[in-house]
């Protein structure tokens, strides 16, 4: 059992997170959609990037098209996230996937952005 940062409203976040592993969840799903944007922007957009990427989570959204996208080389994202079992999580994906420009920092999120 790990130790979970505060929840929102009871959330266990790492719990919430293990429905991505079933492709027919709602959240695989979704996660499909938000990658297609995430694809699309990075298509639209020429030079050097930075993405802040809040709330990351495993860091899937964002780490699983930088994986395979040509701009990969040319930009620089930091996810955020708060429980220390998803900043690993995201942190080991950034790392397989060969991701040096993408830097993971445990945040709470309101107020890094502050």
């Amino acid at each position: 059992m790990h130790d979970p940062a505060p929840r929102l409203g009871g959330a266990d976040w790492v719990d919430w997170h293990r429905a991505y592993r079933d492709p027919q969840s709602n959240l695989s799903r979704r996660l499909l959609v938000v990658q297609r944007f995430v694809r699309a922007f990075l298509d639209s957009r020429d030079g050097d990037l930075r993405i802040i990427s809040l709330c990351a989570g495993e860091g899937r959204d964002l780490l699983g098209v930088l994986a395979r996208h040509p701009a990969r080389t040319r930009l620089r994202a930091r996810l955020v996230e708060l429980d220390p079992v998803l900043v690993e999580a995201a942190s080991a994906a950034a790392g397989t996937e060969g991701l040096a420009a993408a830097d993971v920092v445990a945040r709470d999120a309101f107020t890094f952005c502050r």
